[in-house]
C-alpha cells in the first residue's frame, strides 16, 4: 500500500512536451518526455498512444525518492496542431 506526503504547495510548474513526428510514433510502445522538476521531486510524462481498448494514454509519473508517493494536483493538456477543435485539457 502506498502512503501520500503531503508537502508546503509550491509555486505552479508548467512543462511543455512537444512530439516530433507524433503519427510515426510506434504505437505499441510507450514514450517518456525528459525529467521535470517541481515541489521537490522529479517527475515525467508517459504516452501509449493505444493503452487500453485503442485509446490513447497519458501519464503524470513521480520519480522522487523514498517510500511516500507525492501528493500533487495536475491537469494535463493534449494540443492538436492540424484540429484545435481536437485539443483535450483535464
Amino acid at each position: 500500500m502506498a502512503t501520500s506526503i503531503l508537502m508546503s504547495p509550491s509555486k505552479s510548474t508548467k512543462f511543455n512536451w512537444t512530439i516530433e513526428n507524433f503519427s510515426r510514433l510506434n504505437d505499441k510502445e510507450s514514450h517518456y518526455s525528459g525529467h521535470f522538476g517541481t515541489g521537490g521531486c522529479k517527475w515525467k510524462i508517459l504516452i501509449h498512444p493505444k493503452a487500453l481498448n485503442g485509446m490513447f494514454g497519458l501519464y503524470l509519473m513521480s520519480q522522487c525518492s523514498g517510500k511516500k508517493s507525492p501528493y500533487a494536483e495536475f491537469s494535463l493538456a493534449v494540443f492538436n496542431q492540424k484540429n484545435h477543435e481536437e485539443t483535450v485539457k483535464r
